[in-house]
């Protein structure tokens, strides 16, 4: 199981069930929060799994350009606290890298007409992608000093990596939603030529049109 920092992450909630916490509705915040800010760390990723339509295919060796944008303060109910301060957030992660497959592991594309494939020898090439994320909120400023500049295995998931920029005291609401996201794996070898696309508009790679790996 991957790791994961004890921050306090909550879904967003209905707004009407925090307001009666508060009332009135307050904008909490320095003044200079007003103004969007972007805060950007690259991390170098090593011997991280890749997971497809049934299990690890790949072990992948990227770096990522991680930014966490902050839009400005937000009604305290937002962030679920009565007091303080609550920041609104958007995030997004841009991955550039190669992959290693795992001979005999099944392939990416487990839909059909690919079902119960596995990988024959031992492919590998390159691989680009995106992952966007909406609006969450949290009672803090961020700090690139938190996220790690280089992560070997699968400790902190992809999709609470945002999270990482913020303190273990801090409390998130929504910070785990990304709603977008789009990878393109390509072999690299001179005789091999198979690309896949693993994305949010094709059912994680898993219908016919996205391609396969499969050596």
């Amino acid at each position: 199981m991957m790791q994961m920092r004890s921050r306090i992450i909550t879904a967003l909630a209905p707004a009407a069930a925090v307001a009666a916490l508060v009332a009135p509705v307050l904008l909490a915040g320095p003044a200079s929060a007003t103004t969007q800010h972007t805060y950007t760390v690259v991390t170098k990723l090593s011997h991280r799994s890749d997971s497809g339509g049934n299990g690890n295919w790949a072990y992948d060796s990227f770096n990522r350009t991680a930014k966490v944008v902050l839009r400005g303060t937000a009604p305290l109910p937002d962030c679920g606290v009565v007091s303080g301060h609550c920041y609104a957030y958007t995030a997004s992660l841009s991955d550039k890298g190669s992959f290693a497959t795992i001979p005999g592991a099944y392939t990416p594309n487990q839909g059909a007409p690919f079902t119960g494939d596995t990988i024959s020898g031992h492919p590998h090439g390159n691989f680009h992608g995106y992952g966007l994320f909406g609006t969450f909120y949290a009672n803090q400023l961020p700090h690139t000093g938190l996220v790690p500049r280089h992560v070997n295995g699968d400790a902190d998931p992809s999709y609470l990596w945002p999270t990482l920029f913020f303190s273990p005291s801090a409390t998130l609401v929504g910070a785990g939603n990304e709603n977008d996201w789009g990878y393109t794996y390509r072999t690299t070898s001179r005789h091999l030529h198979q690309r896949w696309v693993d994305a949010s508009f094709n059912s994680g790679g898993q219908v016919p049109a996205a391609g396969n790996i499969s050596g």
